[in-house]
């Protein structure tokens, strides 16, 4: 099932009152007042009150027996802070849902999945059992058009480079006892950076959160023209975006990274392109001359021919140009009254005196 972003999602999005809710196609409802409405009370208080005890930021669960038996699972980005704060912002998003008369009809269906409007936090509840097998309990594709998409052999980098560091957060992050883990990789064709995160449920196995990490990438294949996104799901999520690290705290894994003095030095030698551009610019818009090409200057020579040769320098032969198309006199002496041209000072004058003698120099 498919989200349309409400906000640009991978710039460390602020918690923001309010929920989305994602509705089975299943049809299956119940009553507000029924023992499955209970049972999904109960669960939910439950969940809440586990991520609370074990500071944590996941928790799954059932409750009930039979055809009100249900399946629920709880998750807060793990860059949150767990425990408590994590708990209140579910049970906010929970009862934002539950009580928005905009959401009447999702709220009675037996299959519900929530975000808030940040994607930082998911729940999940459901007559069927999703909590077997985490790998297919995807819900949600979140694209993040905060750079344009790439083009040709760069675009390939790209794809290959993300790949390379989910697999290796994904190894990471299934050996952390938090099934959490952040990392940064570099994009040599356009010296970028790339962040991405991975997290499970903490209590999940490592196999399964294994598999269902491998079953998120698999989905990335719908990303393939984004520079960032998501997949999202209750019992694992990976994110990734393009020269904005969306997430707090420093990235625990680098993949091709530059050293910090190669990186200072590609800013410099940027800086430093950058500048000698600036200066072309103003120096042919300001200075009153002109940039010439080898053409128009093989041209005015004659093709350097030696007629119009003027001498030879250290620099190479001087040539002169056709007599016709030089400058007026009074186009030269304008020349020389503006700031183009600047003749430093003289050290001592051509003839001066001392006490005792005068020197010729």
């Amino acid at each position: 099932m498919i989200l349309a972003a409400l906000l640009l999602l991978l710039s460390f999005p602020k918690q923001l009152a309010g929920s989305q809710s994602v509705c089975s196609s299943a049809n299956i409802v119940y009553m507000q007042s029924s023992t499955y409405m209970s049972n999904l009370n109960a669960l939910a208080g439950a969940l809440f009150a586990k991520v609370t005890s074990s500071n944590s930021h996941s928790a799954h669960g059932t409750a009930g027996t039979g055809s009100d038996m249900i399946y629920g699972a709880v998750l807060c980005r793990g860059d949150m802070i767990p425990g408590a704060a994590c708990a209140k912002r579910l049970k906010e998003v929970l009862d934002a849902a539950m009580d928005n008369p905009a959401n009447s009809s999702c709220s009675s269906q037996k299959d519900i999945t929530l975000f808030d409007d940040g994607y930082l936090v998911q729940l999940r509840f459901s007559d069927q059992d999703f909590i077997s097998n985490f790998r297919d309990s995807q819900e949600c594709v979140v694209r993040a058009n905060l750079n344009p998409p790439l083009l040709g052999d760069v675009s390939e980098q790209f794809h290959s480079l993300v790949s390379k560091l989910m697999t290796k957060l994904t190894d990471a992050a299934v050996k952390n006892m938090g099934r959490y883990e952040t990392g940064q990789g570099w994009l040599t064709e356009k010296s970028q950076t790339v962040y991405g995160l991975v997290q499970c449920q903490e209590d999940m196995l490592k196999g399964t959160c294994q598999d269902c990490l491998s079953s998120a990438m698999a989905k990335r294949e719908q990303m393939v023209d984004q520079m960032g996104g998501a997949i999202l799901g209750v019992g694992c999520s990976l994110w990734y975006q393009t020269e904005v690290q969306f997430f707090a705290g420093t990235p625990a894994l680098s993949l091709n990274m530059p050293t910090q003095r190669a990186r200072y030095e590609l800013q410099l030698l940027s800086m430093a392109i950058q500048n000698v551009i600036n200066l072309w610019r103003i120096e042919e818009g300001n200075s009153g001359f002109s940039l010439y090409d080898f053409s128009q200057i093989k041209e005015a020579t004659g093709n350097f021919s030696s007629e119009n040769k003027l001498g030879q320098g250290g620099f190479g032969p001087v040539y002169k140009e056709n007599a016709e198309d030089r400058p007026a006199m009074d186009l030269v002496v304008n020349m020389l009254n503006n700031e183009s041209v600047i003749l430093p000072k003289p050290k001592q004058p051509a003839y001066f005196f001392t006490r005792s003698r005068c020197i010729l120099v």
